[in-house]
This record gives C-alpha cells, sequence and structure tokens, in this order.
C-alpha cells in the first residue's frame, strides 16, 4: 500500500489569528488532504522550528543563530500558555 509522510508545523499553541494565517491554514489543509488520501498510511509529522547552518550560493547562513532563541522563545510560551487552555476564553491568549 503507497504510504505518504508529510513534515508539517507544530503550533506552539499560538494565538488564532496567527494559526488562521494563510501559512499555519494551508498546512493544515494538507495534512488533511494526506490524512483523507491515505487514511491508514498517511503520517503528519509537526516537528518544532528546524535550524542550522544553510549554504546558499557558497555563503553559509547561521540560522540557528536565530532558531535556537526563537525556538526557546516559542517553546516557554508554550508551556505558559497551555495549562490556561482550560480556562473561559483560553483561545483568545
Amino acid at each position: 500500500a503507497p504510504k505518504f509522510i508529510l513534515i508539517s508545523v507544530h503550533d506552539y499553541n499560538l494565538p488564532s489569528f496567527l494559526l488562521n494565517s494563510g501559512y499555519f491554514t494551508g498546512k493544515r489543509k494538507a495534512e488533511s488532504e494526506v490524512l483523507s488520501k491515505y487514511p491508514t498510511s498517511g503520517v503528519v509529522l509537526r516537528p518544532g522550528f528546524i535550524y542550522g547552518k544553510r549554504k546558499v550560493d557558497g555563503f553559509e547562513i547561521p540560522l540557528d543563530v536565530v532558531g535556537q532563541p526563537l525556538e526557546k522563545l516559542l517553546s516557554s510560551v508554550e508551556n505558559f500558555t497551555k495549562p490556561l487552555s482550560s480556562l473561559p476564553a483560553s483561545d483568545l491568549i
């Protein structure tokens, strides 16, 4: 049977106005499509921010300089907001 693995994006429990942006909306549509077309063999992975070094036209771009602090910030925001998710109007956080 054919298999499909989609690497998507972790949402970090971000506010809904960000999650409703085109980027996240497009990712969620792609996830739904994969899981509907491959109900038993489709897999969606939602990793955190992926960073490292990247070479472009012979120049090395240190994505980790931005990515590592951003990942820590997003993780700490998620750790703070997730316990609040059971509160009324928490979808506004």
